[in-house]
């Protein structure tokens, strides 16, 4: 049987969309303002304090994933 790989492939310059919640506290983290569209896959919880990293490729939080609900609904 043959290995199957997943690759996602993202665009110079793009960040991956995620649902975040602090680790530690379990706080929701959303990235508004600059850090919205900054390049960054390090964040650190409002809440707590705490820093964590939830993927290798850089990551922004939202409210809302895209496709899913209207942010200005």
């Amino acid at each position: 049987m043959s290995e199957m790989k997943f690759v996602a492939e993202l665009d110079i310059g793009a960040t991956v969309p995620m649902l975040l919640h602090c680790p530690m506290c379990k706080e929701r983290h959303i990235d508004e303002g600059e850090f919205a569209t900054k390049l960054h896959h390090t964040h650190a919880c409002q809440g707590c304090g705490h820093v964590w990293r939830p993927a290798v490729v850089p990551t922004h939080g939202v409210r809302f994933l895209p496709g899913f609900k209207n942010a200005a609904a």
